[in-house]
């Protein structure tokens, strides 16, 4: 059996993984100072922890909110769907260069390492004055 909290947390895990592998910076790694610094982008869970940080160019958070059962062997759960998103702030369109790149990186490290990767919203942030991108991640965790 695969309770929700294990998948969730499996997931939770894989996640910053995946950001990382596309070269983006795990904020709360660093100190405010050197968070002020990086040139990178950088990510955080659920939303940006500081002011000087949300007013970089571009922005990405990320969390995972569902563990759902999806396949059961002798009445209990043996695989669960778990579906997170992410989500790009940017001073940047979706046509900027950079931003394509970005999008296309994460697309691609996220299909390699079992992750399906769908556009699921794109709008302006009137009050942020940032372009808002969001992607919803959705991979299949099992037991063992």
């Amino acid at each position: 059996m695969i309770k929700t909290i294990d998948a969730w947390n499996e997931a939770s895990e894989k996640v910053p993984a995946l950001l990382i592998s596309c070269g983006l910076v795990d904020a709360l790694t660093l100190t405010p100072a050197e968070r002020v610094m990086e040139t990178r982008v950088m990510f955080w869970e659920l939303r940006v922890s500081d002011l000087e940080s949300a007013k970089k160019k571009t922005y990405v958070t990320w969390v995972v909110d569902q563990a759902l059962p999806y396949e059961y062997g002798d009445g209990e759960s043996i695989a669960r769907l778990t579906v997170g998103k992410v989500e790009i702030f940017s001073k940047d369109s979706r046509n900027s260069e950079a931003i394509l790149s970005l999008i296309s990186t994460l697309n691609t490290n996220a299909l390699a390492t079992g992750w399906f990767f769908d556009l699921a919203g794109y709008s302006f942030d009137e009050r942020l004055l940032l372009y808002h991108f969001t992607f919803s991640l959705t991979t299949l965790i099992t037991e063992g």
